[in-house]
């Protein structure tokens, strides 16, 4: 076992060295076949002896060999991935703060760590979903499950959609560089994207599908269609600019998307046998509650606990930014300047009108997650 663990640690030391080179396929497979064939393997020590603090490629090329792993591994190390949190928070605040002058790497690092922490919260809340999303294996987990709750489907959709945007978040910040800044260690980031981001537009179609057949009201749904509707061009836009780089198309099939979203018709054909409904909170705020359940004080009973709702108030009062390091984070505020298309990096990646909006990292704008007021739609 401990010949083992060295030769795992050999692996994650030579998959992640700042080379601006992609991590080898050999070594990656090997972390991944590790984690299905040994149970005590912990990748997130290995990188702590790595320097993920130290040298922006390092931690860069962490985060792509933790996403390949969270997609391939095994489901055990999804599932423990959620206590490995607080190393991927790390990674985020010290690359918005301190490492924020790596102009190659600095907001790369935080937006991608964002989206990962995004990710393994998003599978803990959501267990039946494996790491790559994928749409087959969910339906099979599910097909002995009862009916959910109108507002449970709606809350794995607002999951759904905080994800998406996170990811299309980090890829933006990708294709913001271009010709030698584009290193193939960035590239390589893109290959397990363009697997998360379709499985994410698969899934959350099937999932818009079966709300629209569910809903009396139609406007229990319409928020979530237009939401949908609005990502679909920036997933258009990935998936082009991704197919120009014959590293990505060299690795994974990449979608051919057709120029119009799908159409959702909202018939509410099923909604006689829709049960009572349950609470929806936003991934977003699903991190913030798990965090300040970790940082409790524990056997403290003379402290008196404040009313959710005020709790809640105070989270929505409290902004929070991938690039700005919090003491914890919130659920953010809309904010309108961060929607601003961006342009086209020089050199031209292809645009699609108002592809380029986006807020800020895991941000949900004007009616995307506001969780609170999807409880009174429901």
């Amino acid at each position: 076992w401990f010949v083992f663990v060295e030769m795992s640690a050999t692996a994650v030391h030579k998959a992640v060295k700042p080379d601006c080179l992609a991590p080898k396929r050999k070594h990656v497979r090997k972390i991944i076949v590790d984690t299905w064939n040994y149970a005590k393997v912990n990748l997130y020590k290995a990188l702590e002896n790595e320097g993920v603090t130290k040298n922006g490629c390092t931690a860069f090329k962490s985060l792509t060999v933790i996403h390949k792993v969270l997609q391939e591994g095994s489901p055990r190390f999804l599932k423990r991935s959620y206590n490995a949190l607080h190393f991927i928070r790390i990674i985020q605040n010290f690359w918005a703060a301190g490492g924020a002058h790596d102009v190659q790497y600095g907001k790369l690092n935080a937006e991608y760590a964002y989206f990962l922490r995004g990710k393994i919260t998003f599978h803990h809340k959501h267990p039946l979903v494996l790491g790559k999303l994928s749409l087959d294996d969910y339906k099979q987990k599910i097909k002995n499950q009862p009916e959910v709750p109108l507002q449970t489907r709606q809350q794995m959709i607002s999951h759904l959609l905080d994800l998406q945007e996170m990811a299309l978040r980090v890829q933006d910040t990708i294709f913001s560089f271009n010709g030698r800044d584009l290193h193939e260690s960035k590239k390589a980031a893109l290959v397990p994207l363009v697997v998360e981001i379709e499985a994410l537009n698969y899934i959350t179609k099937h999932h818009l599908t079966a709300l629209c057949e569910r809903v009396k009201d139609p406007q229990d749904a319409q928020r979530y269609v237009e939401r949908y509707c609005q990502n679909y061009p920036r997933f258009r836009l990935f998936f082009d600019n991704a197919s120009r780089i014959p590293y990505v198309t060299d690795l994974v099939n990449i979608t051919q998307l057709s120029a119009d979203p799908p159409t959702f018709n909202i018939t509410g054909a099923l909604s006689d046998i829709v049960p009572v409904p349950d609470q929806v909170i936003s991934i977003g705020s699903l991190m913030v509650e798990d965090e300040n359940q970790a940082r409790a004080v524990p056997n403290n009973p003379q402290q008196p606990q404040q009313p959710q709702q005020q709790q809640q108030s105070q989270q929505e009062a409290k902004p929070a930014s991938a690039l700005q390091p919090q003491p914890q984070d919130a659920a953010p505020a809309n904010n309108k300047e961060s929607e601003a298309p961006k342009e086209a990096p020089a050199g031209g990646w292809v645009s699609f009108g108002q592809a380029g909006q986006v807020g800020q990292a895991g941000q949900a704008v004007e009616g995307q997650a506001q969780s609170a007021q999807m409880s009174e739609g429901g």
